[in-house]
């Protein structure tokens, strides 16, 4: 029987009149990398939001099977962590110093994990370094500690590699494999490229305009999810379509919920 961390059940986000997603039922299994992959504006950022609890959707549910109950952020979010959008840091605070700060609001989160989350993502020897020194991509990589600070179960990246260079996007990549395959986490991204989901998914959904929620085959890449046969299977490209709507026009969204909502008076550059 698969191991589910995750579930919908018919998850449907109405902005007025106009339907954002529609009718979304997906499983997540443990140790799964699983992805999200659209156009911008397709809604994948927002059934990231209402996974996550920033959001109440228009209807249907999210649930965690393996403990029984329903979505509780406040009781499920220590061992979930996120990054929406762009996250945001206090400019002029060293990287150790921003997690630091992060922690103390997360509640529960010793000091030791503040330096073993630095290290995971590469940062160590630029912890005392200010953040406004860092590239696009140690920013990127400095969000990813900070949603592993509570060392959580399942982690959320809302398009992780976007802005990046080549070397910023390979790295990313790279981390995340390590997630899943080093510290045993289910992962669910999101992404506008094919050949990134193809790459690093071994579960999509897509979503489009035209056709709200489309649901894609399992893309299997050759190397398996931890646990599961070494036999190398090559990956299916083949999408199959579920029901069509007219296209719908781009509907106007709330203001990014991100880390900026607990760091008012941060600026990003």
């Amino acid at each position: 029987m698969a191991d589910v961390i995750l579930q919908t059940q018919g998850l449907t986000k109405r902005f007025g009149s106009r339907t954002a997603v529609d009718k979304l039922t997906l499983h997540v299994e443990r140790g799964d990398i699983y992805g999200f992959l659209g156009p911008n504006g397709a809604g994948k950022s927002t059934t990231l939001r209402m996974l996550l609890g920033l959001i109440r959707p228009s209807a249907g549910k999210v649930e965690f099977p393996n403990h029984g109950v329903r979505w509780d952020y406040l009781r499920m979010r220590s061992r979930i962590g996120a990054i929406i959008e762009t996250p945001a840091f206090y400019e002029n605070f060293s990287a150790r110093r921003n997690l630091q700060l992060l922690a103390s609001l997360s509640g529960g989160v010793q000091s030791k994990r503040v330096e073993e989350v630095l290290d995971i993502v590469g940062l160590k020897e630029r912890a005392r370094e200010p953040v406004k020194v860092f590239s696009y991509g140690m920013r990127q990589r400095l969000g990813i500690a900070q949603a592993l600070l509570p060392t959580p179960q399942l982690i959320i990246l809302d398009e992780p590699t976007n802005g990046l260079d080549p070397q910023g996007i390979q790295q990313t990549r790279q981390l995340i494999r390590r997630l899943r395959d080093e510290l045993k986490l289910t992962v669910l991204l999101s992404s506008h490229l094919l050949a990134e989901v193809e790459q690093l998914c071994n579960q999509s959904e897509l979503f489009t305009r035209d056709v709200c929620f489309m649901k894609a085959n399992r893309l299997r890449s050759s190397r398996p999810r931890p646990g599961s046969s070494s036999k190398s299977i090559k990956p299916r490209r083949r999408f199959s379509y579920s029901q069509k709507i007219p296209r719908l026009k781009l509907a106007k969204m709330a203001l990014p919920i991100s880390t900026s909502r607990l760091l008012p008076n941060t600026s990003v550059t």
